[in-house]
């Protein structure tokens, strides 16, 4: 019985084994490689000519071999997809290479020393004015109806001497440049009109000053005086960099900071000999800015170290105002108090823009070792709102408004800048 059951068992198992056999896949190779195997058993190459040929030619028909290759041609054909930039001679293939695509070549100056600063100086001789500022007018003693005849007087404004001085390094990180400048004009201008030698009985007699209190204009002014001060200053802080765009052009286009300080002082003197009278008002501004500034400089090269050149930039100032206005009145050599007014701590945004344009030179000396720049040129300037003074408007209620108007600088800069 054992024996029989020994026998069963076992043709189970060869039974099985069998089906097995007949429902396992078949297994082909590769293309590549069967090819190769059929050509290689059908026909001999004829390049081959002893075993180490023949194994030489299985090494490099190698499925794994092969599919590696394919893998890396792969790779390479991404690769080519993006933009080369050449580094050290080198060809190196980067997903940020379109920033560098069109890279401008710097212009910034190059001297052969190691410091790679340079100092800026400048003589200025600027012309400050302002709008509305007038004095007074004129009126005709015998306009009794509209319209009213006059001539009105305005304040005389002159050039005056300042300066400008800076400093700057050079980076060789992408060839930068860090530049401070700070500018200094002090500047004071006087006018007078008055009506001496004129009766009370001629075509024009000199009327009312725009400044004085409404209550006391009654009288017929015979002289009036106007001093007008500022003290102005700046001080920059930009990063820049210059580059040539093409062989004769330059722009140097720059970002950074601007702080300003402008003090005005605006006093007039009014006299009536025949009432006896004497008016006099004082005002005072001071204002302080802060903020941020861009621009540029552009240079088209002549040759033999000769250009032209201009510059215009924008700044958007963070500003705060104090003033103050006094009035007394003078009547019999004694003097009262109208108006002493103060206010601090007005808050507001002031814009500012300048154009420059002029003619400069440069060169080397010292075998490279030293840069000399010299330039002459015409500048303007202008500061938006900055008069802030005080004008009476109403003879009932001691009403004031501020007459508003912009600040203007203009005149010759004549500059020298020194590399080493």
């Amino acid at each position: 019985m054992r024996q029989i059951q020994y026998l069963f068992l076992g043709g189970i198992c060869i039974i099985t084994s069998l089906v097995s056999q007949e429902l396992e896949p078949v297994q082909t190779p590769p293309p590549a490689y069967s090819e190769s195997f059929d050509s290689g058993l059908e026909e001999e190459p004829d390049s081959i000519e002893s075993p180490e040929d023949i194994e030489d030619l299985e090494d490099s028909e190698d499925p794994e071999e092969m599919g590696s290759t394919e893998i890396q041609s792969t790779e390479e054909e991404l690769i080519k997809e993006q933009d080369p930039v050449i580094v050290d001679q080198q060809v190196v293939f980067h997903q940020e290479s379109m920033q560098r695509f069109g890279y401008n070549a710097p212009s910034r100056t190059a001297v052969g020393r190691a410091w790679d600063v340079f100092t800026t100086g400048s003589f200025i001789y600027w012309q400050p004015s302002e709008d509305n500022i007038e004095l007074g007018q004129t009126v005709n003693t015998h306009s009794t109806v509209l319209p009213m005849l006059g001539t009105m007087f305005n304040m005389h404004f002159g050039y005056k001497p300042g300066f400008k001085v800076g400093m700057g390094i050079n980076f060789d990180h992408d060839d930068w440049t860090l530049y401070t400048e700070y500018m200094w004009l002090r500047s004071k201008d006087r006018q007078s009109v008055s009506t001496t030698g004129l009766s009370v009985d001629s075509l024009s007699i000199l009327s009312y000053s725009y400044w004085q209190y409404p209550l006391r204009s009654g009288a017929n002014l015979d002289e009036i005086q106007g001093t007008w001060h500022v003290n102005f200053k700046w001080l920059d802080f930009v990063l820049q960099r210059a580059y040539y765009l093409g062989t004769q052009w330059t722009l140097t286009p720059y970002f950074g900071g601007r702080a300003t300080w402008i003090d005005q002082k605006y006093s007039v003197f009014a006299i009536s000999h025949r009432s006896g009278v004497n008016y006099t008002t004082y005002q005072k501004s001071h204002s302080w800015g802060v903020g941020l500034a861009t621009g540029g400089h552009v240079n088209c090269l002549l040759g033999y170290g000769i250009r032209l050149y201009g510059k215009s930039a924008m700044d958007l100032l963070y500003t705060q105002y104090s003033r103050q206005i006094y009035i007394p009145y003078s009547i019999n050599n004694g003097f009262v108090p109208d108006v002493d007014m103060h206010q601090y701590g007005l808050v507001t945004l002031r814009p500012h823009a300048e154009l420059d344009m002029g003619l400069g030179w440069e060169r080397y000396f010292d075998r490279n070792r030293w840069h000399i720049d010299l330039s002459a040129g015409y500048d303007f300037h202008i500061f938006w709102t900055q008069n802030m003074f005080l004008q009476f408007t109403d003879n009932n209620t001691p009403t004031q408004v501020a007459r508003g108007g912009d600040l203007y600088l203009q005149g010759l800069t004549a500059s020298v800048k020194l590399d080493f």
